[in-house]
């Protein structure tokens, strides 16, 4: 078997197996499993990722009315602030804002919350890039990585991006 037909081969955009963004990122999306990482930043990025994926499989009004508790979308805003995504939390705010407003157009709103998403967050490419300068500007914030299951995280990745 050639080393790219191996499943847990890194694609071209994955980077080198021991690319310490990419692994803190494996951890965040499997934080649903066994729980982010101890640092703000591992939190910061599992809670994001935790709204993310409903936003992309549902658009964000779902998200931040149906899909995701009042919690998780407080600390998906403060994850989008903590990584340097401010139009993304403002986006989560305002969405919510105008959804409790009387008298709101669920279809205009929900044109507007996913236009507003899209443009802080275009995929998540903006998420990795967000993090890797994150991580390049304060590494300390991130709790150690443990590689000793890595193959597992990276079939969780790749999987969350086919969804989005």
């Amino acid at each position: 078997m050639r080393q790219e037909d191996h499943p847990d081969h890194h694609g071209p955009h994955d980077g080198p197996e021991n690319d310490v963004p990419d692994l803190i990122w494996q951890r965040a999306v499997d934080a649903w499993v066994s729980g982010p990482g101890s640092g703000p930043g591992d939190v910061a990025l599992a809670d994001v990722l935790s709204v993310h994926g409903p936003v992309m499989n549902g658009g964000l009004l779902h998200a931040v009315t149906d899909a995701c508790s009042a919690e998780e979308v407080d600390a998906a805003e403060r994850g989008f602030r903590w990584l340097g995504l401010d139009g993304a939390a403002e986006a989560l705010a305002e969405t919510r804002r105008a959804a409790r407003a009387a008298g709101a157009d669920p279809a205009a709103l929900e044109v507007q919350a996913d236009a507003a998403y899209h443009r802080a967050v275009p995929d998540d490419a903006a998420l990795e890039q967000a993090l890797r300068a994150r991580y390049a500007a304060s590494p300390e914030s991130f709790a150690p990585v443990d590689e000793e299951a890595p193959g597992r995280s990276r079939r969780l990745r790749r999987l969350f991006r086919r969804r989005g």
